[in-house]
């Protein structure tokens, strides 16, 4: 009941974001200005030579599935308290190590140091993973979007400071970020059981998610391996500016889904990475000779890790899954092509191809142009089920009562791996609707939901209307309240 008290709660206070917020729901901007701070230590000043960047992101696409398998299979490993706090201790050290390295030229420690840090960010990042879920869609949008703002003023301040003085701030920044993460966690309650919506049977749809991510990876860091480079070698003028875009479009972030609250969904959100992108890549073409204008592609990196962050959040959510497991092999469609892309801008430099030309710049826009046409689209049913769970409610009574068929109806597609149009058809034939009313609502023909509704009946060894009804109604989903 007291659970039930705080969430209820919370949900009162949504829009005001006074009742459940806490300080430390923001640590995770310690991670993320640490990993931009040992990027910053392992890059160099040649924008063709990030070869340190590529082996840490090849190895996070290693590493993380190999976190999420052990969470699996051995989940006492997660809540071992020692781990976080010995992955701090790594942490610190590899950062002190590439700073070394730098200093003394040492190639082996700055490869073997920004791998450790890489492994380490992989582990907390797995560890904010578990306090996310734990909070809605709204709520981890605002301390996602609060966190990049913090860590942006971070970022500035370690700029600011002499090179000793900012690697040890950045060395502190791991353990900061585990006693938050520790915090947070302990202060938000385990969420209620939510239905599976994700499942053998469904994961499949969301292969349009993962091309949006690969896509929008690939393109942010060859804009960045082939104009920015490491930040950390730009004019204090032009590093302050990429900071105060990086603000500017979190707070524009946050304010849009609030206006759009109740009805905004994957493609709404990705659609800002996919403006913000088309402005860095018409200002390459249009205006090559200002280089501030470089602080957008600062700022398209930070959108790519907070929406993909997001988006993998809200399918762990719904998915019979441990959390850590989802996100540690699903990171890899982040990391694996931003590694790629940086690889790209290095040998097309290197062999003198051209890799900043109006031609390749033209093969990159029309990568984003397809993706935006087939997976951007905002009444796509196969990726409609991501956030869902922003859509308002008419009433308490009919929340619960949809609540309800929804549990019933993710049992059900999970035991017989219904698609998730299918489930979307057994929903509204359990209501009462018709085809032709179902076929105008999701935007279908009516052959179209005859033929959904054909493999429904027959997945489900159905007959009529009733059989389904009956089938529904016995459905026990007390057996779906666990832990998530």
């Amino acid at each position: 009941m007291a659970q039930q008290g705080m969430n209820d709660s919370r949900q009162d206070d949504r829009n005001g974001f006074a009742g459940w917020f806490h300080v430390p729901f923001v640590g995770i901007a310690c991670v993320l200005a640490w990993a931009f701070q040992v990027n910053a230590l392992a890059g160099t000043g040649d924008v063709s030579d990030q070869t340190a960047w590529i082996a840490s992101y090849v190895a996070l696409s290693f590493v993380m599935p190999v976190m999420g398998l052990i969470a699996k299979r051995i989940p006492r490993v997660v809540s071992f308290k020692a781990i976080p706090f010995a992955a701090a201790a790594a942490g610190a050290v590899g950062t002190i190590g590439i700073f070394t390295a730098g200093v003394m030229s040492m190639t082996w420690l700055l490869y073997a140091s920004t791998i450790m840090c890489a492994c380490v960010i992989g582990w907390l990042y797995l560890q904010w993973a578990l306090f996310f879920i734990r909070l809605d869609v709204s709520e981890s949008i605002f301390c996602l979007f609060a966190a990049n703002i913090v860590g942006s003023l971070m970022k500035e301040a370690m700029h600011l400071l002499p090179p000793v003085g900012s690697c040890l701030a950045a060395a502190c920044l791991p353990a900061l970020s585990v006693l938050l993460c520790l915090r947070a966690t302990a202060l938000v309650p385990k969420p209620e059981a939510r239905g599976h919506r994700f499942g053998p049977g469904t994961f499949k749809s969301l292969w349009k998610v993962g091309a949006t991510i690969v896509v929008f990876s690939f393109v942010t860091a060859y804009l960045i391996g082939s104009f920015s480079g490491n930040q950390s070698m730009l004019s204090l003028g032009e590093f302050t500016a990429a900071r105060i875009f990086e603000i500017f479009v979190s707070l524009a972030a946050i304010a849009t889904a609030r206006t759009l609250k109740g009805s905004f969904n994957f493609a709404h959100l990705w659609r800002i990475i996919l403006l913000v992108l088309a402005i860095d890549l018409v200002c390459v073409i249009v205006l090559p000779q200002y280089p501030m204008l470089r602080c957008v592609e600062s700022s398209v990196w930070d959108l790519l890790v907070i929406f993909s962050w997001l988006t993998i959040a809200d399918i762990a959510r719904h998915m019979n899954e441990p959390p850590a497991f989802v996100f540690g092999m699903t990171w890899p469609a982040y990391t694996l092509p931003f590694a790629l892309g940086t690889l790209a801008t290095g040998f097309m430099r290197a062999h003198a191809i051209g890799g900043v030309s109006d031609a390749f710049i033209a093969l990159l826009m029309f990568a984003l142009l397809v993706t935006a046409l087939i997976c951007l689209e905002t009444r796509d049913q196969d990726t409609k089920q991501i956030f869902a769970d922003e859509k308002a409610p008419a009433s308490s009574a009919s929340m619960d009562e949809g609540r309800t068929l929804e549990a019933r109806c993710n049992k059900l597609a999970g035991e017989f791996k219904l698609t998730p149009r299918e489930v979307e058809v057994m929903m509204y034939l359990y209501r009462g609707r018709t085809k032709a009313y179902i076929a105008e609502t999701l935007f279908l023909t009516e052959n179209t939901v005859r033929g959904h509704a054909k493999h429904l009946y027959a997945k489900l060894d159905v007959h009529s209307r009733r059989d389904l009804l009956d089938l529904i109604d016995a459905v026990d989903t007390d057996s779906q309240r666990t832990d998530a």
